[in-house]
C-alpha cells in the first residue's frame, strides 16, 4: 500500500506533499523549495517544489493533524516528527540571545 498525498495541518493551514510514498519511505521538508523524498535505504527518490502558505505554530499548544488521500479501508502507520525553528530567545536581561549549551560526556 502506498500513502498518497501526505499532508500536515497546523493552525488551520495545510501543506500537502504531492507524492505517493511506499512502505519505509520518508520526507524531509526544510522549505517550500527544499523538500525531498527518500526510499527505505536513504536514497533520494524525488525533490518536491511546493507552493502556498506554510502552517505556522502559535504560542502555546498547537493541534497538529496528519492527513492523506489514501483509501479509508486500510489504516497505514506513519511516524511524524516536527522540528520547528525560530529566532533566538532574548535573555531576561535583554542583553541578546539566550545561550543554550550542552555539557560534554565523560
Amino acid at each position: 500500500m502506498k500513502l498518497k498525498g501526505p499532508a500536515i495541518k497546523v493552525g488551520g493551514r495545510t501543506i500537502t506533499f504531492p507524492i505517493e510514498l511506499a512502505s519505509g519511505c520518508y520526507l524531509e521538508f526544510h522549505s517550500l523549495s527544499d523538500c525531498k523524498a527518500y526510499d527505505a535505504q536513504g536514497a533520494v527518490i524525488a525533490a518536491l517544489n511546493l507552493s502556498g502558505q506554510l502552517p505556522r505554530f502559535a504560542a502555546g499548544h498547537n493541534q497538529v493533524e496528519f492527513l492523506h488521500a489514501g483509501s479509508t479501508s486500510a489504516n497505514p502507520r506513519v511516524r511524524v516528527t516536527l522540528i520547528s525553528e525560530a529566532q533566538p530567545i532574548a535573555s531576561r536581561s535583554g542583553e541578546g540571545a539566550a545561550k543554550l549549551s550542552r555539557s560534554a560526556g565523560p
